[in-house]
């Protein structure tokens, strides 16, 4: 008897341990929302679609597994998409046109992450990615004057040199309108305003280089020359960021684009990007003015010269509305030419 009740009483302190256990891992589960754990958790326990949850704007409230599958599989025919290769820009000579990665609905990832969705959350459709046979790596040098024209979306390219830089109120604009932009900063500017180029970095922008100098023209300058700079530009805002900062594009002081100014950045690692849509902000063109122009004019993939001064802060946040009414993101140029098919959807893998 005694052996029983000896044995029964171990078996109570197990089962104890066990919810112990147990209950810790539900309060870790609760407690960190991005619990990798959480996510499982939350696919085996939300059976449906928690209310009010959308996907591409339609609501799936309430829907299982079964009826997500046919929404999401109604979906792919419109949003799964053939690759596009990179060419010869046709309108600029020796630039290239970005490719495009084929991209196709993957059902069951895209079934999953709805059901992973709180209440009222905002699901995206998620994707199967695979390059074109003709990238961008296959035009080395070659500059980019817009993305590729089946890309619903736009980049600011915002030029930041010289004096009367509304940098704080650029900042603001586009933290207020929710955009994320790309500045091409000249690096004399940086060393002057050293606060403003790490406030760039702080919002999250994409910092990109004119070089150092404001005065050096590529159009005229030495291919030695043209190198240095580009080579003292990227040094000195490494050092300003603290090396946070990892450039990828160059854009010529005056858009002279010129073969020994892409060949020295394409030497320290750079795509030189120009534009296609220009504020001419510079002009002092009026606010209003400049948004009517620039909506009527910008269309998918385009690249959106302006500064950051006055006249162009006044009209950045009407600017990007308009631009949105249309259909058009506005992305940093690096998501702009990227192969990615879909702004902000998820891609599960790229083959």
């Amino acid at each position: 008897m005694e052996r029983e009740g000896k044995a029964h009483f171990g078996v109570y302190r197990v089962n104890r341990v066990a919810l112990l256990i147990l209950g810790l891992l539900l309060v870790a589960v609760a407690t960190y929302k991005f619990n990798p754990l959480q996510k499982v958790m939350a696919t085996v326990w939300h059976s449906r679609a928690q209310a009010g949850v959308t996907l591409q704007g339609q609501d799936v409230s309430g829907k299982d597994a079964a009826a997500l599958r046919q929404i999401v599989q109604g979906m792919a025919e419109k949003y799964s998409q053939p690759a596009v290769d990179a060419t010869a820009d046709a309108a600029h000579k020796g630039a290239v046109v970005p490719d495009l990665s084929a991209a196709a609905v993957d059902v069951e990832k895209t079934v999953a992450g709805i059901l992973q969705q709180p209440a009222n959350g905002r699901a995206s459709l998620a994707f199967v990615e695979q390059p074109a046979s003709k990238t961008m790596a296959d035009f080395k040098e070659a500059p980019v004057y817009a993305g590729n024209p089946a890309k619903p979306a736009v980049a600011f390219a915002i030029h930041v040199a010289g004096n009367q830089m509304k940098v704080p109120e650029m900042l603001q604009a586009l933290k207020d309108s929710g955009v994320q932009a790309t500045f091409f900063v000249s690096a004399s500017w940086a060393e002057k305003n050293p606060d403003q180029l790490q406030a760039i970095v702080a919002a999250g922008h994409e910092v990109a280089t004119r070089g150092y100098s404001d005065t050096i023209l590529p159009g005229q300058a030495s291919a030695a020359d043209l190198s240095q700079d580009i080579a003292k530009g990227l040094d000195t805002i490494s050092k300003l960021t603290g090396g946070a900062v990892a450039v990828q594009y160059y854009s010529p002081r005056e858009g002279q684009i010129a073969s020994a100014a892409t060949r020295a950045a394409f030497d320290k690692g750079l795509r030189t990007v120009m534009w296609s849509v220009d504020t001419a902000d510079w002009t002092d063109a009026k606010p209003e003015a400049m948004t009517n122009r620039i909506v009527r004019d910008a269309k998918k993939g385009s690249i959106v010269l302006m500064h950051p001064r006055t006249n162009t802060v006044a009209a950045v946040k009407d600017m990007i509305a308009g631009l949105e009414e249309k259909g058009l993101d506005v992305v940093p140029v690096s998501e702009l030419i990227s192969p990615r098919r879909y702004v902000g959807a998820a891609t599960v893998s790229q083959h």
